[in-house]
């Protein structure tokens, strides 16, 4: 499970529906505990339309707080909800789960706006496979596809395809069954990172985790993990894109080794 203190946060464009990454928020263990800098990615938003959350005004600056800032809080589902311990379940988590775990695992998504949150992926034992949890995207938007997923076991493979006639995103990963029936994409983010990555698409090993059939909503259908090849130096989310635009901003931790949950 992705856990190692580190948020990154995107912005959804609202008609052409590209991921921007643009800022992130750290934790630490010793005061001031949390971080938030906007990063590189900011510039190409902005161009976009993007402008800079009302609690964030500054592009360059630094951000701290003891406490997790608002912004972060609001996105939490208060856990005296008589649903909360369903929607832990939901998302594969226990139930003294920690707020920053939670946030990635849910994507902090509200209906208010277009921002998205995620996480690197954790490291195994022999630290030769970076491991990218996530939910199945736009499996709502596939003909089909809830229909398939309600016959998807844990622990099933899915393959990886690229979307060559996706004019909006050239980076797009597709996931199928075998035999061939498409489920859903790979996260954008995900897929963009790893096109930096030197390994083909065919060594990125994606298996089912969970899927979640109904009243869950359909973006949390089909929970998977993807494992790819730590090698040839690549290291996630590290592009410029991903730097942060204050120079005083906290140096990233390692990436975490997985734990088991």
């Amino acid at each position: 499970m992705a856990g190692d203190g580190v948020v990154f946060v995107a912005w959804q464009h609202p008609e052409r529906r590209g991921i921007y990454p643009v800022g992130r928020l750290l934790e630490r263990s010793e005061a001031p505990r949390f971080e938030f800098t906007y990063i590189a990615g900011v510039r190409e938003a902005a161009a976009a339309g993007f402008s800079p959350f009302l609690a964030f005004p500054e592009l360059n600056a630094v951000y701290r707080s003891d406490q997790l800032f608002p912004l972060f809080q609001n996105r939490l589902m208060p856990a005296n909800r008589p649903d909360y311990p369903e929607y832990l379940k939901r998302l594969d988590l226990p139930a003294d789960v920690g707020p920053v775990t939670l946030l990635l695992r849910s994507g902090g998504g509200r209906a208010t706006d277009r921002v998205e949150l995620f996480g690197r992926p954790t490291l195994d034992r022999s630290r030769t496979v970076f491991s990218y949890e996530f939910f199945v995207r736009a499996v709502r938007h596939i003909p089909y596809a809830e229909e398939t997923a309600r016959s998807l076991q844990p622990g099933e493979r899915l393959r990886c395809t690229s979307d060559w006639q996706n004019p909006s995103d050239l980076n797009a990963i597709l996931l199928r069954t075998e035999p061939p029936a498409l489920i859903g994409f790979l996260p954008q983010y995900i897929a963009e990172d790893l096109e930096s990555h030197a390994s083909t698409r065919q060594s990125l090993e994606v298996h089912v985790v969970r899927v979640n059939p109904e009243p869950a909503p359909p973006q949390h259908r089909v929970f998977c993990r993807l494992n790819a090849p730590a090698r040839d130096g690549f290291v996630p989310f590290a592009s410029p894109r991903y730097q942060p635009t204050a120079s005083d901003a906290w140096a990233l931790p390692p990436i975490a080794d997985a734990v088991a949950t």
